[in-house]
């Protein structure tokens, strides 16, 4: 893994990022405890995440400090506004670093826009499987999966990773959704969708986002999550790599 650092960043040499790295970047949290320990703010990218449950772990980071959880600690705000920001989306993406720290963990939710609504799980099954399990709208679930753990990265390493998933409503059902790991498009390697995305857009009635858990604490991470984004448009190759070298690290270190 190539750890993420302001120094030298900016991806390919040639490429220019596209202005809505900045302007469609609708969630952000560099998930940095604030020093009352309360809320997990960021510079009015998204709501503040104000309900923290069981004190999650504050830690080192990527950029900063991170939020950690050991499988009963999660943050969550329940802002009437996510519903308007993010129902009717046909193109999105998803980014994040993650470290996993309990082995033992079966399922974590990292992200979650309510119960089967846009939401991240991993998980695994007595070693014998690691999954990924991305839904897009309530009751339909996409999956990606790796059936042997650690044949693609080293699950259990210890290190930062970074994730994205990306959505394109306009495109043939099989080529919707992509999943990059550290830069990389493992979104037919790592196994075929159960369920090839037929919807063209995010469909909810949802006002709640949590980062570390779904809906009410299940599933809540054993690992750390840092710089958390949601974007409106759908990144390219080129795009990911920007983020992965570093491209919107400053835009995630609060003023």
């Amino acid at each position: 893994m190539s750890r993420l650092t302001l120094t030298g960043a900016g991806g390919p040499s040639a490429f220019e990022p596209d202005p809505r790295r900045v302007t469609g970047l609708l969630f952000a949290y560099n998930l940095d405890e604030t020093d009352d320990g309360t809320r997990y703010p960021f510079d009015s990218k998204g709501p503040d995440l104000s309900t923290v449950v069981n004190a999650p772990d504050d830690v080192e980071g990527i950029i900063g400090r991170a939020l950690q959880g050991d499988g009963t600690q999660y943050v969550k705000s329940t802002d009437a506004s996510i519903e308007t920001l993010i129902d009717g989306l046909g193109n999105f993406t998803v980014s994040f670093w993650y470290k996993r720290t309990n082995t033992d963990a079966a399922q974590m939710f990292v992200w979650n826009f309510g119960y089967q609504d846009p939401n991240v799980q991993f998980g695994g099954s007595g070693g014998a499987y690691v999954y990924h399990r991305f839904y897009l709208n309530d009751t339909i679930s996409y999956y990606f999966y790796e059936y042997t753990p650690n044949t693609i990265w080293d699950w259990d390493d210890g290190n930062w990773h970074h994730f994205v998933y990306t959505f394109d409503g306009s495109q043939a059902n099989a080529d919707k959704l992509k999943m990059y790991y550290d830069n990389v498009d493992i979104s037919t390697v790592i196994g075929t969708l159960t369920t090839a995305p037929s919807a063209t857009a995010i469909a909810t009635t949802v006002s709640e986002m949590e980062i570390g858990s779904n809906v009410d604490g299940h599933g809540p991470i054993s690992g750390s999550v840092d710089l958390f984004g949601f974007w409106n448009w759908t990144m390219t190759p080129d795009d990911v790599a920007y983020e992965y070298n570093g491209g919107s690290a400053q835009a995630f270190v609060a003023e």
